[in-house]
């Protein structure tokens, strides 16, 4: 083979060679550009912050977007990510007390009229008398007493009720009696207390005549 072939051959061996690697540089670097292009269509590329700096999908205006693409956002500029939350100041719920129940007032008692007393009819002399009976003795009253109008207490002494005048005069079982002294205003009014000298007699007398008699009206 002749020097010119050889040095022919080996220029175009050289030109094959640096035509074979240009084309794969630039297959290779057209796999990288698409790759890079569709990492921006994803929406996702490499970003770099400053230390004092965080990176926020769509910076200050929009950090809630997380479609927005990455921004760097200086720490200072946007403090609610590191600051603490603001303490909410209010009432504490305090279960209410239990109210106590007012006690109701017992009705006060409205007092019993009393009945008005009927007047006693004026004793007429000669009327009949339906009275109640008792005896009185010494002790505790004796012989010379005071009774009601003044006179002493004796024999034939009687106390009435205030249906009767002190002054009264009367008979019982034949026999005439006045009224000269009082007993308690509770006794019926219709009632005469006869003295007697001692309770065995007394209680004989009550024996005999009963707890009410009649006696019989004296002008």
């Amino acid at each position: 083979m002749s020097k010119r072939k050889l040095v022919a051959i080996g220029v175009i061996s050289w030109i094959a060679f640096h035509g074979l690697i240009f084309l794969g540089g630039a297959v290779f670097g057209g796999s990288i550009e698409a790759l890079t292009h569709f990492g921006q269509e994803s929406g996702e590329k490499e970003i770099h912050c400053q230390e004092d700096e965080v990176a926020i999908h769509g910076g200050l205006e929009d950090w809630y977007d997380p479609d927005l693409p990455l921004e760097c956002v200086n720490i200072e500029e946007f403090p609610e990510l590191f600051s603490p939350p603001t303490p909410v100041t209010g009432k504490a719920w305090v279960m209410a007390p239990t109210p106590t129940p007012t006690p109701t007032p017992a009705p006060t008692p409205q007092p019993t009229p009393l009945a008005t007393p009927q007047p006693t009819p004026e004793p007429i002399a000669g009327q009949n008398i339906q009275i109640a009976l008792s005896f009185y003795t010494c002790p505790p009253f004796c012989l010379g007493d005071t009774m009601a109008n003044g006179n002493g207490v004796h024999e034939s002494a009687v106390a009435c009720g205030y249906g009767l005048e002190t002054g009264q005069r009367f008979s019982f079982r034949g026999v005439e009696y006045v009224c000269e002294d009082r007993g308690a205003a509770s006794n019926p009014a219709y009632w005469v207390d006869f003295w007697l000298p001692n309770h065995e007699v007394g209680y004989a007398w009550q024996a005999e005549v009963g707890m009410s008699g009649e006696i019989t009206l004296l002008e």
